[in-house]
């Protein structure tokens, strides 16, 4: 299922037209304040500045925000990135009543409430308010091939104000975008592990999509935040893989997933059911193309 980022489309710099056929490099964003560093994930250039992650540091959280310590070396020296989530609007500033209008522009592919909803259509209640979203970009990756590849990375969620995140696939091509992964709850305080395996047969890019609670929640001014540690893409089957096992797509075989032989069926590899009344017409990842695009395990009973 294909989902809107933003309104408008992120801008990305021209030298991202590159694109190496090997995965980026792990990523720890360094130790210490002169060595922190992005290396090649990016943010987009006319990002907000209340909608970007930054490289951050234990020693620095209490002062901008993030998490006390990095996953990498457990210190406050340590780097990582963060979206700080918390906002508020300026109370000093007049306020000037005005009648809602018929669409509001929301940030992070967030929707309007029907009109009407919750009371009558000129309540001032009735505005969701603002959902803010902050991206965080891979560099261009070429195709992954048949076995794919593993994405790994730690992450953090915290606090009132941090709703959920997402992982999206871009492809470079048509610009449409399709959902990968979601996590909604975090361990407060926690770097929790993530891991992704996918193929994909085309240039594409991966985003870390950060989403706030609305600015009508009364938990969006506290305090939170999302932090990303230990980024590492590696090929699936390569033979110093140490991440998503038990991971396949099952697009370039059964990635060391075995029958059993005293069984009385065996799974096959398949890009359909050759039977209208069991199993599905085509593998999941070709659910939202208009082509079939990879393979799924079936066993016929």
């Amino acid at each position: 299922m294909c989902s809107e980022l933003t309104q408008n489309q992120p801008e990305i710099r021209s030298e991202r037209l590159i694109v190496p056929e090997e995965p980026p490099d792990p990523c720890d964003f360094g130790v210490g304040t002169p060595n922190l560093d992005m290396c090649t994930w990016l943010i987009p250039v006319n990002a907000p500045p209340r909608s970007r992650w930054r490289l951050g540091m234990g020693e620095l959280s209490a002062w901008v925000g993030g998490p006390r310590a990095d996953h990498t070396t457990s210190d406050r020296q340590g780097g990582y990135v963060f979206y700080e989530t918390s906002y508020q609007e300026d109370v000093h500033q007049p306020v000037v009543p005005t009648l809602p209008k018929p669409t509001h522009q929301m940030v992070g592919g967030a929707r309007p409430l029907p009109q009407g909803a919750g009371g009558s259509s000129v309540d001032l209640s009735e505005d969701p308010g603002v959902i803010d979203s902050a991206l965080f970009i891979s560099r261009n990756l070429s195709r992954t091939g048949p076995m794919g590849y593993c994405l790994s990375f730690f992450y953090m969620m915290e606090g009132l104000s941090a709703d959920r995140m997402i992982i999206h696939l871009r492809d470079m091509e048509t610009k449409e975008n399709a959902s990968l992964w979601e996590i909604r709850e975090g361990q407060e305080g926690t770097w929790i592990k993530g891991e992704l395996a996918y193929t994909y047969d085309g240039f594409h890019l991966i985003i870390f999509e950060a989403v706030t609670k609305s600015t009508n929640d009364p938990a969006r001014p506290f305090r939170g935040h999302f932090a990303l540690d230990d980024m590492v893409f590696q090929k699936m089957g390569s033979p110093d893989l140490d991440n998503c096992f038990g991971h396949c797509t099952f697009e370039g075989g059964f990635c060391g997933w075995t029958n059993d032989v005293e069984d009385d069926f065996d799974w096959e590899l398949g890009r359909s059911s050759k039977s209208f009344l069991t199993g599905p017409s085509r593998d999941f990842s070709s659910y939202n193309r208009d082509e079939q695009t990879g393979s799924l395990l079936i066993v016929k009973t």
